[in-house]
């Protein structure tokens, strides 16, 4: 299931880069859309930059990989200039979300074991490390708002997923939840269940399921602010995935990008705009703006493409790798 942020998925860690992005080393060829400025960046002596997330300004959040192969926090200024940054103790730090104020949100590991921790780094760079009620040692912080208010799951003392909400005084309340993928200004969470439905859960805590029509599995990943979702679906007839919004009155239209054998959706903006990537000859990005039109594009020099963020603004972030096999990050306003 693409992108989907369920506890097994954290066993390799690094899901947000996915099958898709290791298959992607053997694939060659790339093509560039015209239109748009491409930037590429990579965080000073890294060895592999992966960018996650921008915010209205213009602040990318992701992680880097050094020398040992250790990933580590970024942020990415507006003027290009770079702040790096783990919480105390961390041997592998992932940032996933970034609000509009410049709050950062994500997980890190301790040691070599699955002890994973959530963390809120703040505007001022002061790091906060946290885990959810009755955690056993394995909290996952996926999403941040502009209240300050943090989404993610965990795992009970029985094994069994939650999700929860934690709020900028800490207050935690948890609820039933395979994944969460996204939350938005008013405290909405947008997921999946263990049964592979689609969910909206509000901020008064009513909760709506919801599948896309002929699907094995419907997975949202990401939620504006007028509530509307988007995420992928898995085709039951044909067995591949493709790409879903679902407005705020709850109807649901499904897209594909042309020559797309598996389409993983991860972000909407508030502008409607939708990004992920997708697979045909090789792995292209792309951005569906809100009246329904579908543009893929490659980052320059690069044999495949990821796109990972897109704020109000329609400026995309994410990561490509280039013909030796390296990881950089790009933005694409």
């Amino acid at each position: 299931m693409p992108n989907q942020i369920g506890l097994d998925g954290f066993e390799s860690c690094r899901f947000r880069r996915g099958a898709a992005a290791v298959a992607a080393l053997c694939i060659a060829g790339w093509t560039v859309a015209a239109g748009a400025k491409t930037t590429t960046f990579d965080v000073p002596k890294a060895h592999g930059t992966f960018a996650v997330a921008i915010n209205y300004a213009g602040f990318i959040a992701g992680d880097y990989g050094d020398a040992k192969g250790v990933a580590h926090g970024f942020l990415r200024n507006a003027d290009g200039t770079f702040a790096t940054f783990d919480p105390e103790g961390s041997t592998d730090t992932f940032p996933l979300s970034i609000n509009a104020s410049g709050a950062i949100t994500g997980y890190y590991f301790v040691g070599s074991s699955a002890v994973s921790h959530g963390f809120v780094r703040g505007v001022d760079g002061t790091i906060s490390s946290f885990d959810a009620p009755d955690g056993t040692d394995r909290t996952f912080a996926i999403a941040i708002n502009a209240k300050d208010k943090i989404a993610g799951i965990y795992e009970d003392r029985n094994g069994a997923s939650h999700g929860f909400i934690r709020s900028v005084n800490g207050k935690t309340v948890t609820f039933g939840a395979e994944s969460v993928a996204s939350i938005n200004k008013m405290g909405t969470i947008a997921g999946s269940t263990g049964s592979y439905q689609g969910f909206a859960r509000t901020s008064d805590g009513k909760f709506t399921t919801f599948d896309v029509s002929g699907a094995n599995g419907t997975f949202p990943s990401g939620i504006d602010d007028k509530g509307v979702i988007a995420g992928a679906w898995n085709n039951s007839q044909t067995g591949a995935f493709e790409g879903f919004v679902r407005a705020a009155d709850g109807t649901i239209t499904t897209f594909n990008p042309s020559q797309s054998t598996d389409t993983t959706v991860n972000a909407i903006g508030n502008n409607g705009a939708i990004v992920g990537f997708y697979e045909s000859d090789r792995y292209h990005a792309f951005v569906r703006a809100a009246a329904g039109t579908i543009k893929s594009f490659d980052a320059p020099g690069s044999t495949a493409t990821f796109a990972y963020g897109i704020n109000a603004k329609g400026a995309i972030t994410g990561f490509y790798i280039d013909s030796s096999g390296v990881y950089h990050g790009f933005v694409r306003n």
